[in-house]
C-alpha cells in the first residue's frame, strides 16, 4: 500500500472515530455543563485544567520523546520499562506523595483555592490518567498502525461515558467528585484492556539488545530542549486558570470552560490526522521528500475546515447557548463568540508543531512555545485582575483569558510558519489565512441575515442559515479548488 493510501485509510477510519467520538463528548459535556450550572463546572474545569498545567512540568517532553521513538521502530523491554518506571514511578506515586502526605492541608487550599485534598487528588488521578495513560496506550496503537482498533475503544468510551452521566442526571447524583471517578473508572479499564497488546504489538525481536544507558540517552537527546518548555507551559497554563479562578471566580470559569466545549468541534479534522502525520513523518522508512508532500498536501485543507466551521457557527453563538446550556450561560455569549476564533490559527500550529516534533527539531518547538507562553503570563493577570488590584488590571474575565488566546496564538502560529519556511517546509500565506477568515464570517453573517429574514423561529433560521452557508461556501470550492489546496483533483504539495 502506497504511503498515501495508508495516511488517507488511517486518517478516514480516524475522522469518523473523532466525529462519532466528539459528537458523544459534546452531547455529554453539554448535559455536565447544564447540570452543574455554571459555577460547578467551572470548579470541575479548574480542576482538571491545573492538572493539566501540572502534568506538563511530570512529563518534560517525554510524552513526544516516547512517540517519536516507537514511531521509528519497535523497541526492546528496557526501552518500555524506562518509560513505564518514569511516567507510574516518578510522575503518579512522586505527585501521589507530594499531595497526599507532604503538602500541608493550609495549603493545598490555598493553592487550589478552597477545595480540600480529597478532591485534589481525585482530579490528579482524572488527569494523569487521561493525559499520561491513555495517550501513552493510543501511541502505542498509532505506532503500529491499529488505529482503527484505538479510535473504536474511544468511541466506545465516549458512548458509555454519555450513557451513564444520563443515568446520574436521572437519579439526581451528579456532582464533581462522580463525573472524576466515572472518568477514572472508564480509562483505566480502557488502558487494562488495550495496554498489554498494543505493547507486545511494539516489541522487538527477542535478539535486538538494547542497553540501558543507550535507552536513557535517546530520551535525554530528545527532552533536553523540552524541559525548560515544560516548566514555562506549567506556568502558562496554572496561570491562566489560576488567575481567571482567582479574580474571575466559578462562574467566570463556567464561562471560559463552555466556550472551549463549542470550539473543540472546529478541530475535529486536525486532531484526527496529528498521530497519523507524526508516525509517517518520524518513522526512518518515509522519505523526506513524501513525508514533507504529505505535510503540505493536508495544510490547507484543515485550516480551511476548521475556518469554515468556526465561522458558521459564530453568527448562532448566543441562539446555540440558549438552546443547549440554558440561562445560567448567557454571560458567555462573548467569550464564547471569541473562543471560536482559536482552533482557526491552532489547527496550523498543532499541524505545524506536529511536524517539528517529528522531525526532532525540538528546539525551535520549544523556543517559540516559550516565547509566546512567557508573554502570556503577564497579560493573563492584566486581563483578568480588578481595577482596584494593587497591580490593577481590566476585569474582563474569561473574555479577556479569550482575547489573550486568540490574539497570542496569532503570534506564535506566525512564528512557527515562518520557521518552517525558512527550512523549506511550507509557504508564507497571511494573506490567504486572514482573508479566507473575513471572506467565510461575512458569509455566515449575510446568511443568518437571510434565514431570519425568511424564517422568524430560532431552530429553523439555524438550520437555513447553516445550510445556505454551506451550499454557497461548496459552490465558491468548486469554482476555486485552491483555496483548501487543490488544483482540479489534486492535492498542491507546496
Amino acid at each position: 500500500m502506497r504511503l498515501s493510501e495508508r495516511v488517507l485509510t488511517r486518517f478516514v477510519a480516524t475522522l469518523a472515530a473523532n466525529i462519532l467520538r466528539t459528537g458523544l463528548s459534546f452531547v455529554a459535556g453539554i448535559l455536565i455543563a447544564r447540570g452543574l450550572g455554571a459555577a460547578d463546572y467551572g470548579n470541575l474545569n479548574f480542576l482538571l485544567g491545573s492538572f493539566a498545567a501540572i502534568n506538563l512540568i511530570l512529563d518534560l517532553g517525554s510524552s513526544p520523546a516516547f512517540y517519536t521513538l516507537i514511531a521509528r521502530r519497535k523497541r526492546g523491554p528496557r526501552f518500555f520499562s524506562l518509560y513505564l518506571l518514569w511516567t507510574l514511578g516518578v510522575q503518579f506515586c512522586g505527585m501521589l506523595l507530594i499531595l497526599g502526605l507532604f503538602l500541608p492541608s493550609s495549603l493545598v487550599q490555598r493553592i487550589w483555592l478552597g477545595h480540600d485534598r480529597n478532591i485534589v487528588l481525585l482530579a490528579f488521578a482524572v488527569s494523569f490518567v487521561l493525559t499520561q495513560i491513555w495517550t501513552m496506550v493510543s501511541q502505542l496503537g498509532e505506532a503500529v498502525r491499529k488505529t482503527v482498533i484505538v479510535q473504536s475503544a474511544a468511541v466506545v468510551q465516549a458512548l458509555v461515558h454519555l450513557v451513564l452521566i444520563v443515568g446520574l442526571l436521572h437519579f439526581h447524583l451528579l456532582s464533581v467528585s462522580t463525573i472524576l471517578w466515572i472518568l477514572i473508572a472508564e480509562f483505566v479499564l480502557l488502558a487494562l484492556i488495550l495496554g498489554p497488546w498494543m505493547l507486545r504489538a511494539n516489541l522487538a525481536p527477542s535478539d535486538v539488545e538494547e542497553s540501558w544507558s543507550s535507552v536513557l540517552k535517546e530520551f535525554a537527546v530528545y527532552c533536553r530542549p523540552m524541559v525548560i518548555y515544560g516548566f514555562v507551559g506549567f506556568v502558562y497554563q496554572f496561570a491562566d486558570r489560576w488567575l481567571l479562578q482567582k479574580f474571575g471566580g466559578a462562574k467566570q470559569q463556567g464561562f471560559f470552560s463552555i466556550g472551549q466545549q463549542f470550539a473543540t468541534i472546529s478541530l475535529l479534522a486536525t486532531t484526527s490526522i496529528l498521530n497519523v502525520l507524526w508516525k509517517e513523518v518520524a518513522e526512518e522508512k518515509a522519505e523526506p521528500g513524501r513525508s514533507l508532500a504529505l505535510y503540505n498536501s493536508i495544510r490547507r485543507a484543515l485550516y480551511f475546515l476548521a475556518a469554515w466551521l468556526s465561522c458558521g457557527v459564530i453568527p448562532y453563538t448566543r441562539e446555540l447557548l440558549a438552546l443547549t446550556v440554558g440561562a445560567d450561560y448567557s454571560g458567555a455569549t462573548l467569550a464564547t463568540a471569541l473562543m471560536l476564533f482559536y482552533p482557526i490559527h491552532q489547527s496550523l500550529g498543532q499541524i505545524q508543531g506536529t511536524y517539528l516534533l517529528a522531525i526532532g527539531n525540538t528546539r525551535a518547538h520549544a523556543a517559540i512555545g516559550m516565547f509566546s507562553m512567557l508573554t502570556s503570563i503577564p497579560v493573563a493577570y492584566f486581563v483578568t485582575a480588578p481595577p482596584t488590584a494593587f497591580i490593577p488590571g481590566l476585569g474582563l474575565g474569561a473574555t479577556g483569558v479569550v482575547i489573550k488566546m486568540v490574539s497570542l496564538q496569532l503570534l506564535s502560529v506566525g512564528l512557527q510558519t515562518f520557521v518552517l519556511h525558512r527550512i523549506g517546509a511550507g509557504p508564507l500565506d497571511f494573506v490567504y489565512q486572514f482573508g479566507l477568515v473575513a471572506a467565510l464570517l461575512g458569509l455566515a453573517w449575510a446568511c443568518k441575515f437571510v434565514a431570519v429574514y425568511l424564517t422568524h423561529a430560532t431552530i429553523a433560521s439555524i438550520i437555513a442559515g447553516g445550510l445556505l452557508y454551506a451550499i454557497i461556501s461548496g459552490l465558491v470550492i468548486v469554482r476555486i479548488p485552491d483555496m483548501i489546496g487543490l488544483q482540479g483533483r489534486r492535492l498542491v504539495y507546496s
